[in-house]
């Protein structure tokens, strides 16, 4: 399996302040990674960097020749603007595939709509619909689910999941739940005050390896094939 986007001992920083040190790793085509932590745990700096928006000031970042398409969270698209669905789609190409893009998500029907009346969760399936026209074959998810109740977030982690059966799209996703990727991702990247943590979900989601990286007592409990983090 080949790597999509790989990092080699990389420094990313702003103003001479180093964010993220010596950060070493690659996602692999068609997987499902999750990069997890809480605000300003270095998440957004590393997003940044994947997409090329910011270069690191040390080590190497290789990317293969896949199209990256950027969901951003629901609430960075200015409600402001009287934009239907369909537009809002086509902002990404124009000439991309729209039609499918809406199918794809199930978001046909709302296509004349306007973005601002819809729900949080049609929201984001818009902005999944507007990467996917665009011809991406990385999906890249600024916390999708932010802001969502537990069916929403149901909802969007159901369609990525249809959507890598079916495409076998990668998928790089950004969270500060840490149960919220704990049945679907393959593999995760913890944050924490400069403490990384890489490695399968069973490796990261369990009580000895938490307990390094936060320092606090936790526990975890599997059941029904999903583990549950707890205070």
């Amino acid at each position: 399996m080949s790597d999509v986007v790989a990092f080699r001992n990389v420094t990313l920083g702003y103003r001479g302040n180093p964010v993220v040190e010596g950060l070493t790793f690659a996602v692999r085509d068609g997987e499902f990674f999750g990069i997890v932590g809480a605000n300003g745990s270095g998440k957004t700096t590393i997003l940044r960097a994947l997409l090329g928006i910011l270069r690191p000031r040390s080590g190497q970042i290789e990317t293969a020749h896949r199209r990256f398409g950027y969901v951003p969270q629901r609430s960075a698209l200015d409600d402001i603007f009287p934009l239907s669905v369909r537009e809002v789609v086509a902002l990404a190409c124009p000439r991309g595939d729209i039609t499918a893009a809406l199918e794809q998500t199930g978001t046909t029907e709302l296509a004349t709509r306007l973005f601002r009346d819809l729900s949080g969760g049609q929201k984001q399936r818009v902005l999944i619909a507007r990467a996917l026209a665009s011809a991406a074959r990385v999906l890249v998810l600024d916390e999708p689910t932010d802001g969502m109740d537990l069916e929403g977030q149901h909802g969007i982690l159901q369609l990525i999941g249809r959507l890598r059966a079916t495409t076998g799209i990668t998928v790089i996703y950004v969270t500060h739940r840490l149960n919220e990727l704990s049945h679907t991702a393959d593999r995760l990247m913890l944050l924490h005050e400069g403490v990384t943590r890489i490695g399968p979900v069973a490796e990261i989601l369990c009580e000895t390896t938490l307990r390094e990286v936060y320092g606090l007592p936790v526990r975890v409990v599997e059941t029904h094939g999903q583990r549950l983090v707890l205070p």
